[in-house]
């Protein structure tokens, strides 16, 4: 399987945009699939730097936003247990359960990371 493939099927629908344009810089380099490979003196290295650059910018607003996503989320958390400690809650699997879903939620954030570190 492509990489290009392998990398817009492993992550989320919603995460795409963020995601390194594999496939627009593939298509620069290489043309489209109907036709022979690009000279080198005919790839538009404007056009591919620009795609790179784009992607690596995606890349940092996503990582900002689920790096504010997660802080945010783990202070919530904190204080919620902290909430259920003082009210001596006798059922902590909700916390628990909400501990579980933010450590599933940050690994897809690293798996899109990953993913993307491998395509640069």
């Amino acid at each position: 399987m492509k990489f290009g493939n392998t990398l817009y099927e492993k992550i989320s629908e919603e995460w795409h945009s963020y995601a390194v344009d594999y496939r627009g810089m593939t298509l620069v380099l290489e043309g489209d699939d109907t036709s022979e490979k690009i000279d080198p003196s005919e790839i538009n290295h404007e056009d591919f730097f620009r795609r790179y650059e784009l992607s690596k910018r995606g890349i940092e607003i996503f990582y900002l936003a689920k790096r504010e996503w997660a802080l945010d989320r783990t202070m919530r958390l904190m204080q919620r247990v902290d909430d259920d400690l003082r009210l001596e809650v006798d059922n902590p699997t909700e916390v628990r359960r909400a501990v579980e879903s933010l450590g599933y939620e940050l690994d897809l954030v690293l798996g899109f990371l990953e993913l993307n570190h491998t395509g640069f």
